[in-house]
């Protein structure tokens, strides 16, 4: 499997239950195919030993380190240089995960529902306009 080279994003993994697992398979599946313009740096879990287990399956897949945490705010403080995150949490965590990742600094990819509600919605938007 290519390794990232160059202009690469740093990526983070948020959640590392159920649906990580298939965004994980999809990540796998552009690596095989040369799509090698990001690499999985982290993996983020509230419960660690979900974190250690997806870091493990993605540096069995790239064959590179991949640090865990078990929040958000121990990522964005931590070493590495992110450049975006993949919201794999429950839906109702996806504002406040995503929120708190724009305002550091850090791109999101966030599938449906981006918020439980409107106003949720609309805390996720205001916060990638700041």
């Amino acid at each position: 499997m290519a390794k990232p080279k160059g202009n690469t994003v740093n990526l983070a993994l948020v959640g590392c239950g159920g649906i990580a697992g298939a965004h994980l398979r999809g990540y796998k599946e552009l690596l095989e195919k040369g799509e090698t313009r990001f690499r999985i740096v982290a993996a983020v879990d509230n419960i660690i030993h979900r974190a250690k287990s997806c870091a493990a399956q993605i540096e069995a897949i790239t064959g590179d380190p991949v640090r865990t945490y078990s929040s958000v705010d121990q990522l964005l403080n931590g070493e590495e240089n992110l450049e975006a995150a993949d919201i794999c949490s429950p839906h109702g965590l996806h504002h406040i995960l995503a929120c708190d990742l724009l305002k550091g600094g850090v791109n999101i990819l966030c599938e449906k529902p981006i918020g439980i509600t409107v106003k949720a919605t609309k805390k996720i938007i205001a916060a990638a306009k700041r």
